[in-house]
């Protein structure tokens, strides 16, 4: 059996795979995602049970059977007006990162907002985070804004825009 990759939008049903995953990689972020005022489980219910937010899912497997998610992108659109969206997660999972996968999954992210009438996307990240630093600035996206030391002493939150 060959191995595949798929790239598709997340259903409700999905909720438990996505916290898994999730808590995967919570201690990824800074702070973690179980130490924010939105845990874990409030995020996801959020954004998946929004009609104008929800997370594409990049998972492996064969072509029958997908079942596990390598990468996965949290999005809301119309987030300070009509024309916006906010990336408000984006992981890789540990054994896929280093390939492609963040770049692929933000490409379709941006092609299904440009269908969806978005004209911009914003991200933010915190400015120990060399490699997504790397990663946005790769990708075409410009500072909009640094707030000082908004995540602890000599921690910036970086907020991202991109034109579609």
């Amino acid at each position: 059996m060959i191995c595949t990759l798929n790239i598709r939008e997340a259903y409700q049903d999905d909720f438990h795979r996505i916290h898994r995953f999730m808590e995967l990689v919570n201690d990824d972020f800074f702070p973690p995602l179980d130490k924010r005022e939105k845990r874990i489980d409030e995020r996801i219910q959020q954004t998946i049970f929004n009609t104008n937010s929800g997370y594409l899912i990049a998972e492996s497997g064969t072509e029958d059977t997908y079942c596990f998610i390598t990468g996965l992108i949290g999005f809301e659109k119309y987030w300070k007006g009509e024309n916006d969206a906010y990336i408000n997660f984006l992981a890789v999972h540990p054994e896929y990162r280093g390939i492609g996968l963040s770049s692929k999954i933000e490409k379709q992210l941006e092609s299904k907002l440009k269908q969806d009438g978005i004209l911009y996307i914003n991200v933010c990240t915190w400015s120990t985070n060399k490699s997504v630093l790397k990663f946005y600035e790769k990708m075409d996206y410009q500072i909009n804004c640094v707030l000082k030391n908004d995540r602890g002493n000599g921690i910036d939150t970086i907020y991202y825009y991109k034109c579609l």
